[in-house]
């Protein structure tokens, strides 16, 4: 009986055992999985990359049947990436080991963060052997290159005598807080006279805490010069004496524009309806524009909002046309509402329209009209010519 005893208490414990292993195995962090392909490790974050190139290695596990692997790069700096070997072929259970190159002589400064998908075809996962079943599994690749970027440089047309809305973003991904010195000049480009000319120091936090980025505002007004072609041009240096340049041309002058007419005309059904708004640049600045149409029926529901916009250059008329189909509509008639958008100005108003029937249906109407007219002049004939012939009888 104590052996009895003995032996199921054995079995118990090696059953425990089985069964913890199991768990702890389920238990810790999984590579990036799916379709029988695992990634080790899922992501890497490399931080700053200074060297010309970079290798980094992961693992590609093959947990299902043989198959072959292609990898494609996908985000910003893909272009810089270069995975080897480019293709390969794994064995059911096997694992490679695949570098991943970087190349930082090509790649600007600033933050990537990337997807190297593992693109595998499994031709065991189709039962039939017509067809190579897809599958694919994501690596992620995080680093920055180190240095100090113009972000954005924003700087558009100026209607006189407002303030210019200029300003120059700078982006530090250093790990260390840095500034630039900044110049900046507004030039003529008929003249090439500085008009104005500021200096300023943008300092920035290291990368990647909050303040990493610079905003350069440029106070520029164009109350006292005249209308005409100008460019900001930024020459800014940072610490270590490296200089960052561009520049950007804009105008100064007067932002105008008229509203001809705004019109729409009936229309058969299955026909395109057109709302156009016609629009003239009347100013010497280019002019946004914009249509925005909204169509309601003649219980006031909304079955149709649409916009079009463009941009007018100087002294130039368009049309803006927003097109409605109407093969599913009903025939009735039809507000829409609008407003045009021509630079700081807008126009609203109302235009009321008629979807007519299909004209091949109302051909058929006049046919059998005609049909009828014809056939009751027959019979009218007929009743008079027998009535004509009773009289000489």
């Amino acid at each position: 009986m104590v052996r009895a005893i003995l032996y199921k208490l054995i079995t118990f414990c090696i059953f425990l055992f089985i069964l913890i292993n199991f768990t702890l195995t389920n238990s810790f962090a999984q590579p990036t999985t799916k379709n029988k392909i695992a990634i080790r490790p899922a992501i890497v974050d490399l931080g700053a990359v200074d060297a010309k190139q970079y290798t980094t290695e992961i693992n590609v596990v093959n947990m299902g049947s043989t198959c072959t692997i292609s990898p494609k790069v996908e985000g910003k700096g893909s272009e810089c990436i270069t995975v080897f070997p480019s293709t390969f072929k794994l064995l059911k259970g096997e694992t490679k080991n695949i570098k991943v190159i970087i190349d930082s002589t090509s790649i600007k400064i600033g933050a990537y963060d990337l997807s190297i998908l593992f693109i595998s075809d499994n031709p065991d996962e189709d039962p039939n052997g017509l067809a190579k079943a897809k599958g694919e599994t994501s690596f992620r690749l995080k680093f920055s290159k180190p240095g100090i970027a113009i972000a954005s440089f924003n700087v558009v047309d100026v209607e006189k005598p407002k303030n210019a809305l200029f300003y120059i973003i700078y982006a530090n991904f250093l790990h260390s807080k840095s500034y630039v010195n900044s110049n900046i000049k507004i030039i003529s480009l008929e003249t090439n006279e500085v008009v104005a000319e500021f200096n300023e120091k943008v300092s920035m936090n290291p990368y990647p805490q909050a303040g990493f980025y610079g905003t350069l505002k440029i106070p520029f007004t164009t109350e006292d010069v005249e209308m005409g072609k100008y460019f900001v041009k930024v020459d800014s240096i940072s610490p270590d004496g490296k200089r960052l340049n561009a520049e950007k041309a804009f105008k100064v002058g007067l932002l105008r524009g008229e509203l001809i007419s705004v019109n729409v005309e009936d229309v058969y059904k299955g026909q395109m309806a057109h709302f156009k708004a016609e629009v003239k640049n009347t100013g010497n600045l280019d002019l946004n524009t914009s249509l925005k149409v909204i169509v309601k029926n003649e219980k006031g529901q909304k079955i149709f909002p649409d916009k079009c916009s463009m941009i007018l250059p100087p002294g130039i008329e368009q049309n803006l046309i927003v097109k409605l189909e109407t093969d599913k509509l009903d025939s009735g008639l039809y507000t829409a509402e609008y407003e045009v958008k021509y630079g700081n100005k807008f126009s609203t108003g109302n235009l009321v329209f008629n979807i007519l029937p299909n004209s091949n249906f109302l051909i058929i109407i006049v046919v059998s009209l005609l049909n009828a007219i014809i056939l009751f002049l027959i019979i009218f004939l007929y009743f008079v010519k027998i009535k004509n012939r009773n009289k000489l009888c």
